[in-house]
């Protein structure tokens, strides 16, 4: 009988953990997550909210909201080539890097650009950039650079992936100084919180 009770309860809570992590899975804000982490995708997932009541022209939309709203936007343009280069944004008077190695792609013809926002949240700043191609694979990273008003911690960078419909953590990197540098291997939307 003893043995029947153990098994039971055993079972009973491997459910339970089964339950908890597939609703961690169905969730930006996890249980298992850090509350950094929450902070970062409660902000994210504001700005998208804005973003999304009026994919054409959401600054206007974000005047109606005041507690996220649009501080700055941004777009650059270059024409890639094997040479490697840079892309420089400036967003509210920060300067933002795209670093673009030699041989990154093997096709000469593409254009890129990258739509950078600075976003006001109730959870703090969010940096915003849509790249394009969306997704464009590079042989070699590229690397963006970027001045932050928090110093001396770690911060993550967070990709939409439309396979899962959430962000997710593409790199991390310790703020050193006020600048953060990233590895970016594809294009897609980016986002960190700052």
């Amino acid at each position: 009988m003893v043995n029947k009770v153990n098994g039971f309860l055993f079972a009973a809570l491997l459910i339970a953990m089964a339950g908890l992590i597939a609703f961690s899975g169905c969730s930006n804000n996890s249980p298992l997550s850090s509350d950094d982490e929450n902070s970062d995708l409660n902000a994210i997932n504001a700005v998208d909210a804005v973003k999304n009541l009026n994919p054409l022209d959401h600054r206007l939309l974000a005047k109606g909201d005041p507690e996220t709203y649009l501080i700055d936007s941004a777009a650059v343009s270059h024409e890639f080539d094997d040479d490697g280069f840079e892309m420089t944004l400036s967003l509210d008077r920060k300067t933002i890097k795209f670093i673009v190695p030699e041989d990154a792609i093997d096709d000469d013809d593409k254009d890129i650009i990258i739509l950078g926002e600075k976003w006001q949240t109730p959870d703090g700043i969010v940096y915003y950039y849509t790249c394009s191609p969306s997704g464009l694979v590079f042989e070699k990273p590229i690397t963006l650079k970027q001045t932050l008003e928090n110093t001396n911690y770690n911060e993550d960078m967070y990709w939409y992936n439309p396979a899962s419909l959430s962000w997710e953590v593409e790199d991390s990197d310790k703020v050193v100084n006020g600048i953060v540098t990233f590895d970016i291997d594809h294009f897609s939307r980016y986002a960190i919180s700052d």
